[in-house]
């Protein structure tokens, strides 16, 4: 299974990251992704409902010939509550968010039960689907079941435009260290 994060967005502080849609940038990049996706052979693109990943998936999806279907459960951790942070903060509260994962320490949702969710999700959608989410959520999946991921640093790492692939069933990672594939 392929799990892609969303590519560049275009931040704009007036409305909540969840309605953000690409940029210009995040729309060239999706038809560089879809290239280098050709060569594990999705046979499907799933997305998030977010105009960013539905807008991701619809440009993979055109590129490569394949169905698009919009699934509910695949959004971001719910941190609707929560105001625009700068970057130190904002990673600051990120570190903690996976570094106590049963606890609600940040949004709506703890990092467990938004695993919890995404998983249930994900689960929904053939194996060799390429599912087109967010970076916390695609990063819990992952970290679940792969015990040597350290989370955060992850996380950190898992730029826009980035995917990782796992093996299923189980979701692990080659030697359960998985590698980020970019796209410039």
């Amino acid at each position: 299974m392929i799990l892609v994060r969303h590519a560049a967005v275009a931040v704009d502080r007036r409305v909540p990251a969840a309605e953000w849609g690409l940029s210009a940038a995040g729309r060239a990049a999706s038809v560089v992704l879809a290239q280098r996706l050709t060569a594990h052979s999705p046979s499907l693109i799933v997305t998030s409902v977010a105009p960013k990943a539905s807008q991701t998936g619809a440009i993979l999806a055109e590129c490569l010939g394949l169905e698009l279907v919009t699934a509910e459960g695949l959004h971001e951790h719910d941190r609707t509550s929560e105001p625009f942070v700068e970057p130190d903060e904002w990673h600051a509260q990120m570190r903690r968010f996976f570094g106590e994962p049963d606890a609600l320490v940040y949004g709506r949702e703890t990092a467990t039960a938004a695993a919890d969710r995404f998983a249930a999700a994900v689960a929904r959608h053939p194996d060799d689907a390429a599912i087109v989410a967010h970076g916390t959520v695609i990063t819990l999946l992952v970290a679940r079941h792969n015990p040597k991921l350290d989370a955060f640093e992850f996380w950190e790492r898992f730029a826009p435009g980035a995917y990782v692939v796992v093996d299923m069933p189980g979701y692990r990672c080659d030697a359960g260290e998985p590698t980020c594939i970019e796209v410039e």
